[in-house]
């Protein structure tokens, strides 16, 4: 038996196949969204990058934490430098971050170096005392973290 649709009903069939499209394409952007949240970035098989950048709300926060230490974890990284040369927001509830990530690496064993660290960071005493308590290297690029853990960079010629 052959039905037929009113043109009223084919509108509304094409409204919702729209939004469903557009809830497919939000899904797909969400997740890679999530890849980016905690990028970090496999240097060798004992060294990782984990460059935060942007804003960070308290749901990524709980991302970086949960995605940072699983990884260290599974992949045994013995170093660690975390870059902050893009950070946007540099607040209270960063510092809190930062603490919370540096001292659950330290406690796996994870020697923590930050990079990169920005000019509103430390230019704030209060901020800059809680930098310093976290007792962690600290130098002004990946490359010079690299070095101080024994890694060179070498730029080849083609």
């Amino acid at each position: 038996m052959k039905k037929s649709f009113s043109n009223e009903q084919v509108e509304f069939m094409k409204t919702v196949a729209g939004v469903l499209s557009y809830m497919i394409e939000l899904d797909e952007a969400y997740e890679d969204m999530k890849l980016l949240s905690a990028p970090i970035i496999p240097v060798s098989n004992q060294l990782a990058v984990l460059a935060l950048q942007g804003n960070i709300n308290e749901k990524r926060e709980l991302m970086i934490i949960e995605e940072t230490l699983t990884y260290v974890a599974r992949e045994k990284v013995q170093y660690i430098a975390i870059d902050l040369s893009q950070m946007n927001r540099t607040d209270q509830s960063f510092i809190n971050l930062l603490e919370r990530i540096v001292n659950a690496l330290k406690l796996m064993g994870v020697q923590v170096m930050l990079s990169g660290v920005p000019v509103s960071l430390a230019e704030h005493s209060y901020i800059n005392n809680r930098l310093f308590e976290l007792e962690v290297g600290y130098v002004q690029n990946l490359a010079d973290a690299f070095s101080n853990l024994g890694y060179e960079l070498k730029k080849t010629i083609h």
